[in-house]
């Protein structure tokens, strides 16, 4: 993982079940891992391992959906060198989940998606001179 979140970034993640009197759409979102098509917005912490939160995987919208994530698991996903990416603490601010990135109705997911678009496309790049120059 490029940008393991620190200790404070995960300490201010509510714990397990501290949201759960929250509608969906006023849930906060604290951290946002992504691995090309693939977004994870995490909104609960159970300080060690357990992440509860909104995963959409391929860019599937239809089938994205709450649920509970692994840190370690997070962190040990490796696609042909690629390794999932946390979104850093000076580019990534906590915001509900009605903003968009999770009701694409609104429109901002698909401008979310394009950007990350690009910035893989720059990681893959990066990776491809790498190989090429044999590094």
């Amino acid at each position: 993982m490029w940008n393991i979140p620190s200790q404070k970034r995960l300490d201010a993640i509510p714990r397990l079940y501290e949201t759960e009197g929250i509608a969906v759409e006023n849930k906060l979102i604290h951290l946002h891992f992504y691995i090309f098509s693939c977004d994870w917005y995490i909104v609960e912490y159970d300080g060690d391992d357990l992440f509860f939160g909104y995963a959409i995987l391929n860019g599937d919208l239809q089938c994205a959906e709450w649920g509970y994530i692994s840190f370690n698991e997070l962190k040990s996903i490796n696609i042909n060198g690629v390794e999932i990416d946390c979104e850093p603490e000076l580019s990534w601010r906590i915001r509900p989940a009605s903003i968009g990135y999770l009701f694409p109705s609104i429109g901002l997911h698909l401008a979310h998606s394009c950007i990350h678009v690009v910035r893989r496309f720059f990681q893959g790049a990066s990776i491809l001179i790498s190989l090429l120059e044999g590094d």
